[in-house]
């Protein structure tokens, strides 16, 4: 039988068959390797985020353009309204653009709430002068109107990148036109009863 002294094994070593201590690694590599590996997440979610984000940016600011357009198509279309009321109800004579916002210049921001700026007011005459004017309601009286909800009186011509207009009609109320309607719109011509009969 063989008989083994203890004593005379060696304790094991971890990491080293020979014994003694383990050998240390560097600490520098594996830190230069997390903060790379970080940068390249940090990229890959920054393209990501872009690509997703782009379409809803460029859909809040179309947004933002129709939103814009309506509010100052309802102002002019208001200035509109307070000059027929000064004048019996009755429609200026639209001959062209620059023409009717000179006539309607003292109604814009006449009745407004806010301050009334001279740019504001500028802004709002420049975008009367750009807008198409239908020329078939010019000096109408508009209660001898019978279908003011159906007829046209103007239209935006900006912005020329939206595939829509704002559009005006002869009861006040505005709305946004896809371009391609716009020619079924303008179609729609006043049907006038003479009052008094």
């Amino acid at each position: 039988m063989l008989i083994v002294n203890m004593s005379q094994i060696p304790p094991y070593q971890m990491g080293n068959p020979e014994g003694g201590t383990p050998p240390k690694n560097s600490s520098k590599s594996v830190w230069i390797w997390v903060v790379v590996g970080c940068a390249g997440m940090c990229l890959v979610c920054g393209v990501v985020g872009a690509a997703v984000l782009f379409p809803v940016f460029a859909q809040a600011r179309i947004a933002a353009k129709k939103a814009n357009s309506l509010s100052n198509a309802k102002r002019i279309a208001l200035s509109v309204a307070m000059y027929s009321s000064d004048f019996d109800e009755r429609m200026p004579p639209i001959d062209n653009g620059p023409a009717v916002a000179s006539r309607l210049d003292k109604y814009f921001l006449k009745d407004s709430s806010e301050s009334s700026t001279a740019r504001t007011k500028e802004s709002l005459k420049s975008l009367a002068a750009g807008y198409t004017w239908n020329t078939a309601v010019s000096k109408l009286v508009i209660i001898e109107i019978t279908n003011p909800n159906d007829v046209w009186m103007f239209y935006s011509t900006e912005p020329a990148d939206m595939k829509s207009v704002s559009m005006a009609y002869m009861d006040n109320h505005v709305k946004i036109v896809s371009r391609e309607n716009l020619p079924a719109q303008t179609a729609v011509q006043p049907i006038i009863e003479k009052l008094g009969k």
